[in-house]
């Protein structure tokens, strides 16, 4: 089995067992953007980032995802793109300093379902704490494989899950 596959079985077992024993949302993942072109102050998606961003439409088609997230940076709504389309759902976009209010949001645009949130590598350690999560998680500058899956829990921290999507190497 591959990763990718071995990861949407976890997602499977996961969606399968996840309602019995969450509050609010029954999940959230959490993604830094996809590779970006340069260090302008509103990059695009590289070609790679675009390929990253179209691997995490595929592994998420399936995961039920109700509502999508991100901040106003190019970056991140064209990281959303691929599987906003392929949902026919509109990105809502929250400014990346903000991250109070984009869990404000999420809890009360999406109190019950699955989220997709696309942020910073700077910002995604603030959006996790915000969800619960007491472990620190620092991405680096040169990280953009990481999908954090987050199950909240009636009591106690949420569970949480961490995937790599790793691109196919070049040819």
């Amino acid at each position: 089995m591959t990763r990718n596959t071995l990861a949407s079985v976890g997602l499977l077992v996961c969606s399968v067992f996840a309602p019995s024993f969450l509050s609010a949302q029954e999940a959230v993942y959490v993604v830094r953007h996809a590779e970006q072109a340069n260090e302008a102050e509103d990059p695009a998606l590289t070609s790679a980032g675009q390929q990253r961003a179209d691997m995490l439409a595929e592994f998420l088609r399936d995961a039920r995802i109700t509502g999508i997230f991100t901040s106003e940076a190019q970056r991140t709504r064209q990281t959303a793109r691929p599987l906003a389309e392929a949902l026919s759902l509109t990105a809502v976009e929250i400014p990346r300093d903000e991250v109070d209010h984009l869990i404000s949001a999420v809890r009360q645009q999406q109190p019950e379902g699955r989220v997709l949130i696309v942020g910073h590598s700077q910002t995604i350690p603030l959006i996790l704490r915000a969800l619960g999560f007491e472990d620190y998680v620092e991405i680096q500058q040169s990280e953009y494989d990481n999908v954090f899956q987050v199950l909240p829990r009636s009591e106690g921290t949420p569970l949480v899950f961490r995937y790599h999507l790793t691109l196919p190497p070049e040819i």
